[in-house]
């Protein structure tokens, strides 16, 4: 089962994207491989599903048939190019940006690993996507198609290779990659020219941005990681062929239309970063010297498109209006519809930003003078923000998907102040950038671990600070209810360490004699005790004494009282 759960790992993430981009000769290196083979993998595994529920056929024996079909072909189609991998591909030098990015790749890491081994964390992981994905296993389609199923999918593969639903390791490991492919962006290849440093930059911004914004939900099973892969490889095929690259042949116009496309499988949300992606391309295309090779392209760029994010909403729409089912976003939007917009605007503005806005926003204004940058606001950023702030705006996760194009707008303005005030203070600007980035750093840390964090954090790990957490829960809870200022004796001294316990606590041991001493009064007394530690049948004492009773057994500890 343990192989079968890692094979189908490697299904999700790679083996159906690595045999389709052997198709395209214009990608070389093995970094851009592994890194499209990921992206495609997530729309091909989709279309596997469905193909199969659809034929019902979607079973073990068959999706496992599929899978040494695909290592077959793998192993055929790439021959000849085992000899060409090398065991340490990479020549990095040492630098402040390489270390930087050395920091970050390895605090994702450490937090991924840390996942590993973790079954379907609670709320939308679980209630939703998680279900979603079992229905899929059951060979079913989920009954209110709330959200499209491009994520469920690949969980329902995990879980169709196992051929059980009890296990659940592997579908909580799916998204352990998505973040971590976000530095092969960086070995990727592009011209050597500024708007490539600026690239690099801003990705690095990027993952700052992902860290803050995810840095406790990235790796526990929600697809917005997912969806930020898809918008910095976008971003990068916005730079790297602004000249048409898209359109120089047949092969580039399908494997960009896939990337762009496949955001909407994931998400709603992901329709506008579609939209806005297919806008900057066709505003392009507009104002490029044109030609027949050029116009088929474009023709097949929109077919694709269309046939690739299109089908699952024209369901939707379908099954809305003539079954009156269910509809998420509507619900959601209820939730916001009726407030002001300008109550909407600050709102979600310190949502996303917080006090950095004053920062960001003169920033965002000196980039228009970019026409990339331009574009990015004009058909990206300001139209998403609009829609989100004034429909919906009720969680940041759902505008991270914009961090990275922002991270490009901040990135250009920054290096464009630089070079100005390189002109006249040369000797100063480098300390002068780097205090401020130290400055911003520490203002950044400051702000999510202030005196309140940290003494609200404290104390929050304080009251776990014993062996046995179901005690302390339930130790919490009579003392909220019950126990309240009276004394109460405890057999092992670390539970009186615990906070709102210090003043009220007492140390005792188990022995009869101790019991009944303790009992003798009329106030009201608690005892916690470890039945382990005691020298005697405590439990049958107590059902033969009736002045006594048990409130609670757990872990092997009884709470007494009077």
């Amino acid at each position: 089962m343990f192989f079968l759960g890692l094979a189908s790992i490697l299904q999700c993430w790679f083996i159906p994207g690595l045999i389709l981009i052997k198709k395209f000769k214009f990608i070389n290196s093995i970094f851009e491989k592994l890194f499209y083979s990921i992206l495609l993998s997530v729309v091909l595994n989709l279309f596997i599903v469905i193909i199969l529920i659809q034929l019902d056929f979607f079973d073990q024996k068959t999706i496992i048939s599929i899978f040494i079909f695909e290592v077959v072909c793998l192993v055929y189609l790439y021959r000849s190019d085992w000899e060409k991998i090398k065991i340490f591909p990479l020549n990095i030098t040492l630098t402040l940006f390489n270390g930087i990015c050395f920091v970050l790749f390895a605090t994702l890491l450490f937090q991924s690993v840390s996942n590993i081994g973790e079954i379907i964390y609670q709320g939308d992981p679980l209630i939703m996507w998680n279900k979603w994905g079992q229905d899929l296993y059951n060979s079913k389609y989920p009954s209110s198609l709330d959200y499209p199923l491009a994520y469920p999918s690949l969980i329902s593969i995990t879980y169709k290779f196992l051929n059980t639903l009890e296990v659940e390791f592997f579908a909580r490991s799916l998204v352990l990659i998505y973040p971590l492919a976000i530095f092969l962006i960086f070995l990727l290849p592009r011209k050597n020219n500024d708007n490539s440093k600026i690239l690099s930059i801003s990705i690095l911004l990027s993952i700052l941005f992902l860290i803050n914004q995810y840095r406790h939900t990235l790796f526990i099973g929600f697809v917005d990681p997912i969806i930020f892969l898809f918008s910095l490889a976008i971003l990068y095929i916005l730079i790297t062929d602004q000249d048409q690259g898209i359109f120089k042949n047949k092969s580039s116009t399908i494997l960009y239309a896939i990337i762009i496309a496949t955001p909407s499988l994931l998400k709603q949300n992901g329709l506008l970063l579609t939209g806005g992606a297919c806008a900057i391309i066709f505003f392009n295309f507009l104002f490029k010297q044109k030609n027949k090779h050029f116009q088929e392209n474009l023709l097949l760029f929109i077919f694709l498109i269309l046939l690739i994010s299109t089908p699952w909403y024209l369901l939707k729409i379908y099954n809305f209006l003539n079954y009156d089912s269910s509809s998420n976003i509507i619900s959601l939007t209820s939730l916001q519809f009726s407030k002001p917009f300008s109550l909407k605007i600050l709102r979600t503005l310190n949502l996303v930003f917080g006090w950095s806005f004053v920062v960001i926003f003169p920033l965002l204004i000196i980039s228009y003078k970019d026409k990339l940058c331009l574009k990015l606001l004009s058909f990206l950023i300001i139209p998403y923000y609009l829609v989100w702030a004034y429909f919906y705006g009720n969680d940041a996760r759902n505008f991270a998907l914009m961090l990275p194009f922002i991270s490009y707008c901040i990135v250009y303005s920054g290096c464009n102040i630089l070079k100005i005030l390189k002109k006249s203070y040369v000797k100063k600007v480098k300390l002068l950038t780097l205090f401020f980035f130290i400055f911003l750093t520490c203002a950044v840390i400051y702000s999510k671990r202030n005196d309140h964090y940290l003494i609200t954090k404290n104390y929050e790990k304080s009251r776990e600070r014993t062996a046995y957490k179901k005690v302390n829960v339930l130790l919490y809870h009579y003392k909220d209810t019950l126990i309240k200022k009276h004394t109460i004796y405890f057999t092992n001294m670390n539970y009186a360490e615990l906070p709102q316990f210090k003043n009220i606590s007492k140390q005792t041991v188990c022995i009869e004699n101790n019991i009944k001493k303790i009992f003798k009064t009329k106030k009201r007394i608690f005892m916690l005790t470890d039945l382990s530690w005691c020298n005697f049948d405590l439990k049958k004492y107590l059902a033969t004494n009736k002045s006594l009773k048990i409130l609670f057994e757990s872990q092997n500890h009884i709470l007494v009282s009077n």
